[in-house]
C-alpha cells in the first residue's frame, strides 16, 4: 500500500505500507513492513520499519528490526520484538494484558 496523501486513522495490512515523500499519516499502522519517506504521527507495529532519509516518525514503535537512514528522524519510544510468525497479526501498542495490581498490605 502506497500513501502519497493525508491519512488519519488506523491502517491494517498483511503486506507492506509505504509512506511516500508527500505522504502524511496520523494514527496507527499494523503491517508486515513499513517504509517511511513522509511523516507518521502515531504508532507503528511491524516486523520491520525503515525510516528513509526524508522520513519522520513521531510516536511509538514496536518492531523486530528498525533501520534509520542518514537524515531520517525518529522521535518517540521503541520496543523490540524477537520475531512475529508470518501469519501472526501484530499487536497494537497498549492492547496487551494489563498488569495486575498487588496490594502489599494484603499479601502479608
Amino acid at each position: 500500500m502506497l500513501i502519497d496523501g493525508l491519512v488519519e486513522g488506523q491502517i491494517h495490512s498483511q503486506n507492506d505500507v509505504i509512506i511516500g515523500v508527500s505522504g502524511s499519516v496520523t494514527g496507527q499502522i499494523n503491517a508486515q513492513k513499513v517504509y517511511i519517506s513522509g511523516v507518521l504521527k502515531g504508532s507503528v507495529n511491524a516486523k520491520e520499519v525503515e525510516i528513509l532519509s526524508q522520513g519522520q516518525l513521531y510516536g511509538d514503535l514496536l518492531s523486530g528490526d528498525l533501520i534509520i537512514e542518514k537524515g531520517g528522524r525518529f522521535y518517540g519510544n521503541s520496543h523490540g520484538v524477537d520475531h512475529l510468525e508470518a501469519n501472526q497479526e501484530p499487536m497494537l501498542l497498549g492492547s496487551g494484558p494489563k498488569p495486575e495490581l498487588i496490594d502489599e498490605k494484603d499479601s502479608k
